[in-house]
């Protein structure tokens, strides 16, 4: 009989072999596209055009097209700057159009990132006299910011909301209703594999590695595209094992 120690010890190395091995295939895979000097190819989902859409009905109806980013979370920093690659794009396209970008957050830094994301989208867009710093908006406390931003969209009349990150169901269900009872469309780029109650409602939405896909396309460099295929060969591994001693578990038992 093996004691407790043992055990660990031995699950332990089948987790380093484990981790190599994904990890060895994202290596790998990162080393071809290097040597090779070729650029993963990123398919346009759907969810992008949606977006362009919201932006077009903002600017038929003159109305603001309001992006908020949900609360702090360390692991959510990535979406964070998807969601200011995506703000930028809404800038580009909104900029002819005169579409009026607000942006909501919790967190003065990533509230000032989106801005400026914002700034450069319109200059880009041929209009940079439409970027306006009082649009970007700070929140404190998680009160706060769900009172402060659901009384934007209603009192603005806002055309689009957009939701990023990480964000609270019960926020997120709050300010989706208020978005509904104004007949604003909703867009959901949340963080997680999942989306929650609120979000769940949205228009159009995307989960974590597809937000991560879209700002990749829409502006991202030829790294983070190797990054993503990295990330997309190591998923496919890691299922395909999970599938393998699924199927061997169940040849255990039945033998």
């Amino acid at each position: 009989m093996f004691d407790v120690g043992q055990i660990e010890f031995v699950g332990n190395i089948n987790g380093l072999w484990y981790g190599l091995l994904l990890y060895g295939v994202g290596i790998l895979t990162f080393l071809y596209y290097e040597m090779t000097k070729k650029t993963p190819e990123l398919r346009r989902l759907p969810q992008l055009d949606g977006m362009e859409e919201m932006v077009r009905v903002c600017a038929e109806t003159n109305r603001p097209f309001l992006h908020t980013i949900g609360q702090s979370q360390d692991w959510s920093l990535i979406y964070v700057i998807c969601a200011a690659q995506l703000l930028k794009h809404c800038a580009k396209i909104g900029g002819p159009l005169k579409v009026r970008l607000i942006v909501t957050g919790m967190v003065p830094a990533y509230v000032t990132l989106c801005s400026d994301f914002i700034r450069q989208g319109y200059v880009e867009g041929g209009h940079p006299e439409l970027y306006n710093a009082d649009d970007a908006i700070y929140m404190e406390g998680l009160g706060g910011y769900v009172a402060g931003t659901t009384s934007l969209i209603s009192k603005l009349n806002c055309g689009g909301l957009a939701l990023y990150g990480w964000l609270h169901s019960a926020a997120g269900m709050i300010l989706s209703d208020m978005a509904y009872r104004v007949g604003a469309l909703q867009f959901s780029a949340l963080g997680g594999w999942e989306q929650n109650l609120g979000a769940a409602t949205a228009d159009y939405w995307v989960i974590g590695p597809e937000t991560r896909q879209m700002a990749t396309y829409v502006g991202g460099s030829r790294t983070e595209r190797v990054s993503l295929a990295c990330e997309d060969y190591i998923r496919w591994v890691y299922q395909a094992l999970y599938i393998v001693g699924t199927i061997f578990f169940w040849i255990g038992i039945w033998s």
